[in-house]
Formats: structure tokens, sequence, C-alpha cells
């Protein structure tokens, strides 16, 4: 599974406090929501939600893990916008190989 992925669910989970909205924010299953939050949990050693029948909080170790995935997510966000320009236009230097009788 992706980790970029994973820390994108975590964070919706954290800020929507449930695993069905942000299921339905992302377009994916509550199966597969739970699924990348349990994988998060297991990359880090430690239990990141703490989940009751009514609430999902956060725990001292998912507060942390919070604030690094979101720092993660905007960099990862920041390099794809300098990296890909914004209207979709190819740019960069093009080098083409060709014989010389052809050239």
């Amino acid at each position: 599974m992706d980790r970029l992925t994973a820390m994108q669910v975590f964070a919706d989970v954290a800020a929507s406090g449930s695993f069905t909205t942000s299921a339905e924010r992302l377009g994916m299953s509550r199966a597969m929501v739970t699924r990348y939050v349990a994988e998060m949990e297991q990359w880090l050693g430690a239990r990141l939600l703490q989940r009751t029948t009514r609430s999902v909080t956060l725990t001292d170790a998912g507060e942390q893990a919070l604030r690094r995935c979101l720092q993660m997510l905007a960099l990862a966000e920041e390099t794809a916008d300098e990296v890909a320009p914004p209207d979709g236009t190819l740019r960069g230097q093009l080098r083409l190989t060709s014989s010389m009788s052809f050239g």
C-alpha cells in the first residue's frame, strides 16, 4: 500500500473524526480506510486513533504523527506543483540524436 495515500487517509480521518465520513469524502470503502489507518499504525508501531462506538480521537502518538503527516503531504503537494506546470505544457531541454547525413 502507498504510504502517502495512507497519510492522506489518516489525516482525513483525524479531521473528520469518522471512518465513514472519510470514506465518503475520499471515494473509497470504509474497509479500505480502516486498512490504510491500520497500515499507518503498523508502520509507525503505535496506536494513532482511539476508537469508540461514537467517535474517533487522536492519541498522543496520533497527534505527533498527524503533525508530521500534514508537513509531508504539504511538501508532496509543493513538489508536484513545482515539477508539473499548471497548464500541462511540456518544458525543459530536449535532446535529439540523428545521423550526420540526416542532419
